[in-house]
């Protein structure tokens, strides 16, 4: 039997770290499964690092094996946000003197590790006869895809191939090792780092959209397409359309891209905070499982708060209003959430969301309306390709893309920013269509739970750049885009869990 081309897609998530695998020859893509079941996320790996007080360091784990593993060691150190936490690195640190980049590094190590131990112990003909070529695309946010800030995470995701391989494949839980030792490990990495180029590369950083929009096959055409990945912690927004030149090659040319701390965790931790009867776990049930209550809620708290708006005050929203000068402002919601009046804890939630909204509306804004402006660069491209179009294509997917509460958010941008008044078409809402199963297995998991997996299933194909080559959006070339939470400040420090 000859040598086999297993090609590994991994969607490395804020919260969670989604595999999918493809074999190139046959151009077929089937699901890493970590757990036993057909839910979703006990067949993901939790995106955090644990240290453990003899210096053991474990990676790699599902939700259900960090419980366990607590329940062995109560006192396990946990570190999480590792992907977000990458972008805090200044440019020019070697990779042996960041801390966060030689954990995360490991993490993803053991990523690879795993879901390569997992398809021999499941799909042991490919390692019959020659072997196994083996290679990877990690996922990138767009806005940082375009920034100094890309050369941190592709240095780190060179590493942790390079970590991966001296591991010999087995099954469970990773193996682990001692902090001082991996420290010397990558040190000793670096000359082979150095010595990589793309063409010698086995993992590479694709930018996050281009998997999303890859993965939604024909279902999006050459119109402009605003992409809304909605996570456990973040939102990532894109605009950009998909062209074909001459010879019928693809691209994906990108006008706008933001990555905010919006998504359905992030919410619900900033919700909840300073509220006494009120937890994490609470509001995230409110947002999943009573979205027409909510909706009615928002509604008659916004409609308490709406009046003439002042000069100056940030629009939030707008809750079927007769006037067109009634608005909803930041600044109302602030005030009254300041009063002493306020009994009831529930009233504080709702408007906390309100205000959650409104953090929504303005990452909508800047990725469709940015380019909407005379003097950026690409907008005479960009207006004129709306005005030619009917409407304009939104398409959400991830983690909480089936939350009502996150669709009517984007959606409320239309009225709220104004984008009616403009050459911006009205929003036409899409969701990813389901690949065929000829096309991807999910492996056991139920079929419903592909959204959760689309880019991951995007980036298991190592054709994507090629077949679908992507144009970013400029920023300057020593700008150092760092990342922070913009409704809770930066991001939390490595705390004893």
């Amino acid at each position: 039997m000859s040598k086999v081309n297993l090609h590994l897609g991994i969607d490395f998530g804020t919260s969670f770290t989604k595999v999918c695998v493809r074999d190139v020859v046959q151009s077929f893509s089937w699901l890493v499964a970590f757990g036993q079941g057909q839910s979703c996320e006990e067949n993901m790996l939790s995106s955090q690092i644990g240290i453990m007080s003899n210096g053991q360091v474990l990676a790699g784990l599902t939700t259900e094996e960090w419980k366990q593993q607590k329940e062995k060691e109560p006192k396990i150190k946990k570190i999480d946000f590792i992907k977000m936490r990458l972008i805090e690195v200044p440019i020019d640190q070697k990779l042996g003197d960041s801390d966060i980049c030689k954990l995360a590094a490991y993490y993803l190590s053991r990523v690879i590790w795993r879901s390569k131990s997992w398809i021999k112990e499941n799909s042991g003909e490919f390692f019959e006869g020659e072997g196994v070529d083996w290679s990877a695309q990690i996922c990138v946010p767009v806005q940082y895809c375009d920034s100094p800030i890309i050369q941190v995470f592709q240095k780190v995701f060179d590493v942790a191939w390079l970590l991966s391989e001296d591991l010999e494949l087995g099954s469970g839980i990773p193996p682990s090792d001692n902090l001082s030792d991996l420290t010397s490990k990558i040190g000793s990495l670096e000359p082979a780092v150095k010595a990589l180029t793309s063409s010698k590369r086995s993992c590479s950083a694709v930018p996050e959209v281009t998997a999303v929009i890859f993965s939604s096959g024909s279902n999006v055409g050459e119109n402009i397409t605003a992409v809304f990945d909605i996570g456990s912690g973040t939102i990532e927004g894109a605009s950009c359309h998909k062209r074909a030149d001459s010879s019928k090659k693809n691209t994906l040319k990108y006008y706008a891209a933001k990555v905010e701390w919006l998504g359905v965790e992030a919410i619900a931790a900033e919700v909840a905070q300073n509220l006494r009867t009120v937890t994490n776990e609470s509001v995230k049930k409110m947002l999943f499982q009573h979205s027409s209550n909510l909706s009615e809620s928002l509604e008659l708290v916004a409609q308490s708060l709406l009046r003439p708006l002042s000069a100056g005050e940030s629009v939030i929203s707008q809750y079927r209003q007769k006037d067109g000068a009634l608005k909803l402002s930041q600044e109302a919601i602030e005030q009254r959430l300041s009063e002493k009046s306020i009994s009831k804890e529930e009233e504080k939630v709702y408007l906390k969301l309100l205000l959650a909204i409104g953090n929504i509306n303005r990452l909508v804004g800047s990725v469709i309306a940015q380019k909407v402006k005379p003097k950026e660069p690409d907008s005479e491209v960009y207006r004129a390709r709306l005005n030619s179009a009917s409407s304009l294509d939104i398409l959400i997917c991830g983690g909480g893309s089936q939350i009502e509460f996150y669709k009517d958010a984007i959606l409320s941008t239309y009225t709220a920013f104004n984008h009616n008044r403009t050459v911006i078409p009205k929003y036409s809402l899409n969701y990813l269509p389901v690949p065929k199963k000829d096309e991807l297995s999910m492996s056991g998991v139920d079929r419903k739970y592909y959204y959760r997996f689309n880019v991951a299933y995007g980036l298991s194909d190592p054709d994507l750049d090629k077949m679908l080559e992507s144009k970013l959006p400029s920023q300057p070339s020593g700008e150092h885009v760092r990342y922070s939470n913009p409704m809770t400040g930066p991001l939390p420090l490595m705390d004893d869990d």
